[in-house]
């Protein structure tokens, strides 16, 4: 039961959570279980489900809060969110006679060209420098 108002009473969280609320309620146990609990590692599967500008800030400041004493893995589909990470790594899943995946590791022009391919769909000039911006904050 959640209530996402001052003034609404308590309610199925199913029922008044918009995409985005139930992102940060996720975040918010997820947390608490991970301090609480002894978790080594936390993973978040589309944690910017629903959320977009402050909102994926705060999700990724709180993941950099939690990432101090937590391994996390995050997959998501958000650059802000992804610009956090030590770490990148692309998965491309194909399917021909049966599926495959491949997992590669990004380092240097490879992880801004991820990067920028995330945040503006192509890669061009503007997505490079918006993703090098990313990773210097």
């Amino acid at each position: 039961m959640i209530s996402t108002n001052v003034s609404e009473d308590l309610k199925p969280l199913a029922k008044v959570a918009s995409g985005g609320e139930i992102s940060r309620v996720m975040l918010a146990i997820k947390s608490i279980f991970a301090t609480n609990d002894d978790i080594d590692t936390v993973i978040f599967d589309e944690i910017d489900t629903g959320i977009s500008g402050k909102a994926s800030q705060s999700v990724a400041d709180e993941i950099v809060e939690l990432s101090k004493s937590h391994q996390i893995i995050i997959i998501t589909h958000q650059a802000i969110i992804a610009s956090k990470a030590d770490k990148h790594f692309y998965v491309r899943k194909s399917q021909e006679d049966e599926t495959k995946v491949e997992v590669y590791v990004l380092i240097g022009d490879n992880r801004v060209k991820a990067l920028a391919e995330l945040a503006g769909g192509e890669i061009n000039e503007q997505s490079i420098e918006f993703a090098k911006s990313l990773l210097v904050q």
